[in-house]
């Protein structure tokens, strides 16, 4: 899943679901944010203290993304939680789309929506069950269960000559090259299936480590983890949380092929982007928009940056520091970590 999804997807639901507009973007800026949280560096303020960021996302090109930490304390808690289906340890670790234990981690995440954090939780929560669907088949180790061999793509082959692969547009010939720098990627997540589990509208194949052809209608699994997660944002939070809920859920039926119109969209992730925007602000779905996503947002509200020319930035924490959303997201991936990797998996008798 991309940000089309994790974002504005997780927005319109929430608002769907009849949630206020300010939760709504909460929950969707930390289901976006637990893919852009990239940094783990010190920041020491100026006017006093210091504060160790937490990361849930890591920058694939950077040698340490093949180490077991990343693996152990990012990719598995965050973007491949494991479905333990299987009999050894690494193919118990495969993700599985809408789990028994995803479901279990999403329940779990009501129980702290009392908390300071509890929202922030929750957007977190649903990225890593929303991932549990185009993640699935995959572990978040350098792990055989990850190879890929012979991917295809619909609408994205030639059929074997340069001219004929430039035949299928730009698009298609940008993914030959992609693919032929497939042999060099190592098998950690989907890394050696591209971008092709997180496109919504793709249909893809492949054979797996075993040489069993695995094939994915993406815009299927788009469709059931929105509906399962409209489910739970119109029922469970409802019930846990009736405050920020400001009208009634529209009914499943009455929206599903707005949803899907909109992610069936074969466009770069720029102008699905775009597309969402326009859709918000038209009113598509029933109410108005100008939502745009800035990855920087939440941490331009907590902290002030001072750059110098020739010097590194230097920082200072702002007044309500300790209150905002981008110290409360913080406090989430250190709970949400914790949880994974020390309560529900141990209780599996699985440790990371």
């Amino acid at each position: 899943m991309q940000i089309d999804y994790h974002f504005y997807g997780i927005y319109t639901l929430c608002r769907l679901a009849g949630i206020n507009e300010a939760i709504s973007k909460k929950i969707a800026y930390s289901s976006q944010h637990t893919d852009d949280a990239k940094y783990d560096h010190v920041l020491k303020f100026q006017n006093g203290g210091r504060y160790k960021q937490e990361m849930s996302a890591h920058h694939f090109i950077d040698l340490k993304v093949a180490s077991d930490e990343v693996g152990f304390d990012i990719f598995i808690p965050f973007h491949f939680l494991p479905g333990l289906i299987g009999d050894v340890y690494e193919e118990k670790l495969v993700c599985r789309q809408n789990s028994e234990i995803a479901v279990e981690m999403l329940k779990d995440s009501i129980k702290t929506i009392h908390l300071p954090f509890g929202i922030h939780r929750i957007g977190i929560s649903l990225h890593v069950y929303a991932d549990t669907w185009a993640h699935d088949g995959f572990n978040g180790l350098r792990s055989p269960f990850n190879e890929v061999i012979n991917l295809k793509c619909n609408g994205r082959e030639g059929k074997g000559k340069l001219r004929d692969k430039i035949g299928v547009g730009i698009k298609g010939l940008i993914w030959q090259l992609k693919k032929l720098l497939m042999p060099m990627l190592p098998p950690i997540g989907h890394a050696q299936a591209i971008t092709s589990p997180d496109e919504p509208y793709l249909c893809w194949r492949y054979l797996n480590h075993e040489m069993v052809l695995i094939e994915s209608n993406n815009l299927k699994k788009v469709t059931e983890s929105l509906f399962y997660i409209y489910k739970f944002l119109s029922e469970d939070l409802l019930k846990a949380k009736e405050e920020i809920f400001i009208e009634p859920a529209k009914e499943w039926g009455d929206i599903k092929e707005k949803l899907e119109n909109i992610f069936r969209l074969e466009e770069s992730s720029e102008n699905r982007l775009l597309n969402w925007q326009h859709k918000l602000s038209e009113g598509y779905f029933g109410f108005t928009s100008s939502i745009v996503y800035d990855d920087r947002e939440w941490f331009g509200e907590a902290v002030k940056v001072i750059s110098q020319e020739g010097h590194s930035d230097k920082y200072e924490s702002k007044a309500d520091f300790s209150r905002s959303d981008w110290r409360l997201f913080q406090n989430a991936i250190k709970y949400h970590r914790f949880y994974i990797k020390s309560r529900l998996l141990a209780e599996h008798d699985i440790y990371i």
